[in-house]
Parts: C-alpha cells; sequence; structure tokens
C-alpha cells in the first residue's frame, strides 16, 4: 500500500493536544531514525506502537499496523509531551489486543 504518512505533534499543557504537524524542526526529525526504540507496546500481529526519544529531549512514537507499516507518527518536542503520548498509545493498543482476545474467546466460559 502506498499512502501518505500521517504526522501529528502533540502538546502538553495540563492536557494532552495533538494535531497535524506544521512545525518544519520536528518535521525535520523524520529522517532521524537512527535512534533505537526506548520501549513498545502493543501486538505486531494487531497494532502497535514504538516510541522514540531524541537525545536532546523529546521524541516520537510510531503507530504501527499488522504488516508493519507505519500507520502515522506522533512527534513530541518535550520530554511530558513524549511521556503522555507514549502512555496514551501504549494504553491504546494494549486495550485493542484486549478486546481482540475477548472478541476471538467470547464463545469460551
Amino acid at each position: 500500500m502506498d499512502r501518505k504518512l500521517e504526522v501529528y505533534e502533540a502538546t502538553f499543557d495540563g492536557a494532552l493536544h495533538m494535531r497535524e504537524c506544521d512545525d518544519r524542526d520536528l518535521l525535520a526529525r523524520l529522517d532521524d531514525w537512527q535512534i533505537d526504540p526506548l520501549c513498545g507496546a502493543g501486538d505486531p500481529e494487531l497494532m502497535s506502537a514504538s516510541i522514540f526519544r531524541f537525545p536532546e529531549g523529546g521524541g516520537s512514537i510510531v503507530v504501527h499496523d499488522e504488516t508493519g507499516e507505519k500507520s502515522f507518527v506522533v512527534l513530541c518536542n518535550s520530554n511530558l509531551a513524549l511521556a503522555e503520548t507514549a502512555s496514551h498509545y501504549a494504553s491504546l493498543v494494549a486495550n485493542l489486543r484486549y478486546g481482540a482476545d475477548i472478541f476471538e474467546n467470547g464463545d469460551e466460559g
């Protein structure tokens, strides 16, 4: 599938906000995939998220679909925004797996 990668920017001011990214400095970071993932969450056979921390602070969350293709990227310009965004997406992909397990095993028990 050849689709345009969706890129969002996350900020945190007591609440998490995400919007389409138009920050040129953050968008330039998309070319910097030489850093190792900080952690990952979810199920690669359903949906997963990889969390990257930039050495100077902030980072990105990359959400992958079941084929391993990038679904979208969320860029964070601060460590606080990265922590909040990573928490949000780790919970989201974990809940997807939980829901799929209930659906797949619904007739048991």
